[in-house]
């Protein structure tokens, strides 16, 4: 008898001791440890929407556009911390797409999750055709245009030549954030036709422009030289910015009239490559085109956007 009452206060003790660590945690301010995170979504793949957080037993509630999820909800399977959609499904009233949130609830107080958003991922066909024929001087710079498809997530753009892709392993072709490909010290070996590629990784699928862009190589008529292209930039703060500037003249030169360059800038091949971009580096920037005897030929000014990254 004194052995099974030496047993039965160990229990009590043990369960009163799990009771007290339980009131403890859900007397815990909830805070997240990984929040949700949006996602580009191939149709029927497995989607796995992460919650994060202390305490551990906290209470946890999940909403689906604004509307709480329930166990039995749209085929997705619940955990603790997370949930699970089998297969994804992107129309219909059973759609996934959406805005997700995590609510996570203790006795001292609720937070809620920054939003997720679950969009399909797609790519659709080229609309605009591009320029049919662009030519350049031997040795000069050759600019072909891209009007890339609509496509989530951003589909990454790539030119063929003569029906071979090229890769982007030589610095004489360039890809700029406008799509436009330049073919820097142009031989003759650089005539013939080019084709834009745009490829989703998500899907693994590449759509090509049903029309492509012949490269001819003209003759030195005597004639003025210009400026050909000119492109400016978009970019959140911190990133790289490239600003495009193609001459048929001797060279160029970038300034900015009313403020100063940044600090670190590098120009190559025309274009002006910016590191690091910060806020005061949005503006006007000048690219100024020069003879052989130092003649400015022409200017011509493009636009550098910088963006501020949303809080989350």
């Amino acid at each position: 008898m004194i052995t099974r009452r030496i047993v039965l206060s160990c229990l009590t003790l043990a369960t009163f001791l799990a009771n007290v660590h339980r009131c403890r945690a859900q007397d815990e301010a909830p805070s997240f440890l990984k929040e949700p995170s949006s996602q580009v979504v191939k149709p029927h793949s497995r989607v796995r929407l992460k919650c994060e957080f202390s305490p551990k037993d906290a209470t946890v509630l999940w909403t689906f556009n604004g509307q709480s999820l329930q166990n039995t909800s749209n085929d997705i399977e619940f955990r603790h911390n997370q949930i699970i959609i089998n297969s994804f499904r992107s129309n219909g009233l059973n759609s996934h797409v959406g805005e997700y949130r995590c609510f996570v609830n203790t006795s001292i107080g609720l937070i809620v999750s920054r939003t997720a958003k679950l969009q399909k991922a797609y790519i659709k066909r080229f609309k605009l055709k591009p320029q049919p024929q662009t030519s350049t001087y031997l040795g000069g710079t050759a600019v072909i245009h891209c009007n890339p498809p609509k496509s989530e997530p951003e589909a990454i753009i790539q030119f063929e030549y003569n029906g071979q892709l090229i890769e982007n392993t030589s610095e004489r072709h360039v890809i700029l954030k406008s799509s436009s490909l330049q073919i820097h010290n142009v031989t003759e070996n650089d005539v013939g036709t080019y084709t834009c590629t745009g490829y989703n990784t998500i899907l693994d699928e590449r759509k090509r422009a049903e029309s492509s862009t012949e490269l001819i190589i003209k003759q030195d008529s005597g004639d003025s030289l210009n400026i050909v292209d000119v492109s400016g930039a978009s970019v959140f703060i911190g990133e790289n910015a490239v600003l495009g500037c193609v001459s048929e003249d001797y060279y160029v030169r970038w300034y900015r009239k009313e403020d100063q360059m940044p600090d670190k800038v590098e120009q190559k091949w025309g274009n002006l490559y910016i590191e690091n971009v910060r806020k005061n580096d949005m503006g006007e920037y000048t690219c100024v085109s020069y003879s052989k005897n130092g003649t400015v030929t022409m200017e011509k000014n493009v636009h550098l956007q910088v963006k501020i990254r949303p809080a989350m």
